[in-house]
């Protein structure tokens, strides 16, 4: 098998015909649905140089077989490992901001894949920081968050999957930092996607960072400030088309103050879970939860736990609502997020990596 493999290289190259280049393309294809093709495409490092360079392929049926082949790849942590010693994050960077890349959403789902581990996440900043100008066009965290909120940058593209490489990156706290940085304003352009109907893989990327960046418990006075108002983002997907008195609802924050009778709530249960991760997060200060008890969250919350049938987001919105009505901390013990934790406790996951697979 491994001379077979050998001997399609010869037909992988951008000068090979056509004919020759997409049939090695479609045997290579069928290798990357099992383990034991993933294996040898694994031992053989030219073969995935050769699919790096036929992503730039003149005939557009060949360079998109190749982004599904090397996206399949992708999928699987020891191909992930092998193709982040290969360097390829500044290249591919470099095909998403070019507005004429057809392929540019399966570039963001390759990345997306890469970016799942922290090592994925690092190289990707890194690349982003030291790239060669040549390799990535100067491209930053800032541009792509451009790119993720403009429309018709690319007619192509989607750029959905950008927001699972977003929360995949907020695993490095240097990313973290500048979401959270001010100067840069970049968080308040991601809030409203929460609410976007048109993927839910965008929402559930965008509240997956949100929850992370909520990790960062020095930043919650500012993230609840008017300056960026976080609450209203995280509790939309969990409103309904509930009625409250006229007292109750002008505590609200205002964004939830007058829904429509056909709000509906978000529909992926584990989107929902990630809203109330994040809002409980909120609550590790005397601060925030003295501000989400003054915005009547428990009320929305309320309603929301005698809707949702899942039984992780209806325990995790349980655990919440008893933090809200429930009695202060001691004195000294104000802060959760400083509290030491009982022995053999073990916190939930701070990080929801995003991971996808292609298909033919």
């Amino acid at each position: 098998m491994a001379r077979e493999i050998q001997e399609l290289l010869t037909f992988m190259t951008l000068e090979s015909r056509i004919d020759l280049k997409s049939a090695a393309l479609q045997y290579v294809l069928g290798l990357t649905i099992s383990d034991e093709g993933k294996e040898l495409i694994k031992s053989t490092l030219a073969l995935l140089r050769c699919l790096f360079d036929l992503l730039m392929d003149k005939e557009p049926a060949v360079s998109s077989t190749a982004h599904v082949v090397l996206l399949n790849l992708s999928s699987s942590d020891d191909m992930r490992e092998v193709m982040l010693t290969m360097d390829v994050i500044p290249r591919l960077l470099g095909l998403i901001v070019n507005p004429e890349w057809i392929d540019a959403d399966k570039v963001c789902m390759i990345l997306s894949n890469l970016t799942h581990s922290e090592k994925g996440a690092v190289e990707f900043v890194r690349a982003l920081q030291d790239g060669p100008e040549s390799a990535t066009r100067n491209v930053t965290l800032h541009q792509l968050v451009d790119i993720f909120d403009r429309k018709n940058f690319n007619k192509s593209a989607d750029f959905h999957y950008l927001a699972t490489v977003f929360l995949n990156l907020s695993q490095v706290a240097s990313v973290r930092k500048l979401f959270l940085n001010k100067q840069l304003c970049i968080l308040p352009r991601l809030l409203p996607y929460t609410q976007f109907a048109g993927s839910s893989v965008r929402r559930g990327g965008v509240v997956g960072l949100l929850k992370n960046l909520c990790f960062q418990v020095e930043c919650h006075e500012w993230l609840l400030s008017e300056e960026v108002d976080l609450l209203p983002s995280l509790l939309l997907p969990l409103a309904g088309p509930d009625h409250f008195t006229e007292e109750e609802t002008e505590s609200f924050p205002e964004e939830l103050q007058y829904l429509p009778d056909d709000k509906q709530r978000e529909t992926d249960p584990g989107v929902r879970k990630m809203c109330i991760e994040a809002i409980t997060k909120l609550c590790s200060t005397r601060f925030g939860r003295g501000f989400l008890r003054s915005k009547q969250t428990y009320l929305i919350l309320r309603e929301y736990h005698k809707w949702e049938t899942d039984k992780e987001a209806s325990l995790a919105c349980q655990k919440l609502i008893h933090t809200l009505i429930g009695d202060e901390p001691q004195q000294g013990m104000e802060n959760l997020h400083e509290v030491e934790l009982p022995e053999g406790y073990t916190p939930s996951q701070t990080i929801i990596a995003g991971n996808c697979i292609g298909s033919a």
